[in-house]
């Protein structure tokens, strides 16, 4: 991930990247995801970039464009629903060994999961609100799900 740009104008360009390797799993017929190696490191790589890009502190674009930032606010939503489709978490953790170690693994890939979309959905808002500051905005939705990932 650290070729990634964290310029804040780089996120909708970063996460249609993201998205696309999510859309890959996604779209993939079941018989061919094997072998399943490849396709939990793609998607765990892809949830590794993420929460990377995540890492630096936010920061305004001073001369956006309203509907680009709705646009990039739609990109970050479909990622986060995207990652939270059966079908990209039934391939399970990558790089385990025994049984114990795949369950702890699974639910760190959840937990980091769950603390992705909230992220998501988070920063979605703030690029909305930026977007169209006057116009009243509803209770993000995501607030209320967020308990179960400070467990």
């Amino acid at each position: 991930p650290s070729g990634l740009s964290t310029h804040p104008a780089a996120v909708k360009s970063n996460f249609t990247l993201f998205l696309l390797g999510l859309e890959l799993i996604r779209g993939t017929p079941e018989h061919m995801l094997t072998p399943r190696e490849q396709w939990r490191t793609l998607r765990d790589n892809v949830q590794a970039a993420a929460l990377w890009w995540f890492a630096v502190a936010p920061t305004w674009l001073r001369d956006a464009d309203p509907e680009e930032l709705e646009y990039t606010a739609s990109v970050l939503l479909k990622f986060s629903k995207t990652l939270s489709s059966p079908i990209v978490n039934n391939i399970g953790p990558s790089h385990v060994g025994r049984k114990g170690d795949e369950d702890a693994k699974l639910h760190q890939l959840r937990r980091e999961r769950d603390l992705l979309e909230v992220l998501c959905k988070h920063e979605a808002d703030r690029l909305r609100l930026w977007s169209k500051p006057l116009e009243k905005v509803e209770k993000p939705k995501y607030q209320d799900s967020y308990k179960h990932v400070k467990e």
